[in-house]
């Protein structure tokens, strides 16, 4: 499923979690705070797009390059940067290396 996220949504999502994540939403949310608090990329959110997956106790937010006339690049592409993967127990967010595939947790 392919979810372009609001800037209200981006707003409400700077706190960070340490409960249970029960919906895509909040897995959309506790992302979107982590990519904002460790600078994960310097693109703004408006040119980035995500979707997302619910696989076991996670849920994985891939996150894509979005091209456009205002963002920029080729509109028929849309690179993967990296995952987020929200686990739904405590809402801990971690991110893999998109080269090495090794995944660490963002505290």
């Amino acid at each position: 499923m392919q979810k372009i996220l609001l800037t209200a949504l981006f707003a409400a999502s700077f706190s960070a979690f340490a409960a249970p994540v029960n919906s895509e939403d909040a897995a959309f949310a506790a992302a979107l705070a982590a990519l904002e608090k460790h600078q994960l990329t310097s693109l703004k959110t408006e040119c980035l797009f995500f979707d997302a997956a619910e696989e076991g106790d996670n849920y994985q937010i891939n996150v894509h390059e979005k091209h456009d006339a205002s963002c920029g690049g080729d509109p028929n592409t849309a690179p993967r940067l990296f995952t987020l993967t929200v686990a739904k127990a405590d809402g801990k967010v971690s991110v893999d290396d998109p080269v090495s595939g090794e995944t660490r947790v963002l505290e």
